[in-house]
């Protein structure tokens, strides 16, 4: 998907501003090192299908990605696979650092319930997250806005992101105690929050398939033994 540049800087304005305006750009604001939370009031009610109903005045946290850690891990020169890899890594990460925070005793013990609008709302159902039905008034339009988000960061194209695909957003969900639940895992002090960017590596996965495709590649260039083949 490609932009003209005013469209480009057009969006990149809107989206800075959107997140100034909502406290998206502060430290508070980072969970771990892939997402960044919006805390405010439901204003209506509806009932999710785990039997947990939301209501006007309940506390929702409302993720975001923090846009500054993608964009510097799709520029660190890795590959589209690797970048997808570790991106999911780094957002397990977070919501890792979000159960913690979620925890009694924790800044977030008083939210209920957390949700996402976005167009990858299949990626969260495996994560624990469930669409809720007609949760957007302008879904499409949303979707494109997103589409449109994700080419001014990524200069090769985002990963995956086809022209056939991910045409309209959803709202997704997971409850306090869901999310609890399922990332429940010990979390060092140090990945609640985000400071400065690390060094990204490919993924353990990734290096031992290299390195099997590499051993294979060795093996066939060799002869049944001794110096390499000349075929």
């Amino acid at each position: 998907m490609r932009l003209p540049g005013w469209s480009r800087a057009a969006i990149a304005a809107y989206d800075w501003v959107y997140r100034v305006t909502r406290g998206l750009n502060t430290p508070a604001s980072e969970v771990g090192p892939a997402l960044r939370i919006e805390v405010r009031r439901s204003h209506r009610t509806f009932r999710l299908s785990s039997g947990t109903a939301i209501r006007p005045g309940d506390t929702i946290g409302f993720l975001h990605v923090n846009n500054e850690r993608v964009i510097a891990l799709s520029s660190d020169g890795l590959s589209p696979i690797a970048v997808g890899l570790e991106f999911r890594r780094r957002l397990t990460a977070s919501l890792r650092a979000l159960a913690t925070l979620a925890r009694p005793g924790g800044r977030l013990a008083h939210v209920r319930a957390f949700a996402a609008t976005t167009i990858f709302h299949e990626g969260l159902g495996r994560l624990g997250f469930e669409t809720e039905p007609r949760g957007l008034r302008w879904p499409k339009l949303v979707g494109a806005y997103q589409r449109a988000l994700l080419a001014t960061m990524h200069s090769r194209g985002p990963v995956g992101l086809r022209a056939d695909t991910y045409h309209h957003a959803e709202r997704a969900w997971i409850t306090r105690d869901a999310l609890i639940a399922r990332y429940s895992a010990a979390v060092p002090p140090d990945a609640l929050t985000f400071s400065a960017p690390a060094p990204v590596r490919p993924s353990l996965l990734l290096e031992r398939r290299l390195r099997r495709r590499n051993r294979f590649l060795g093996e066939a260039r060799r002869g049944p033994s001794g110096p390499p083949s000349t075929i």
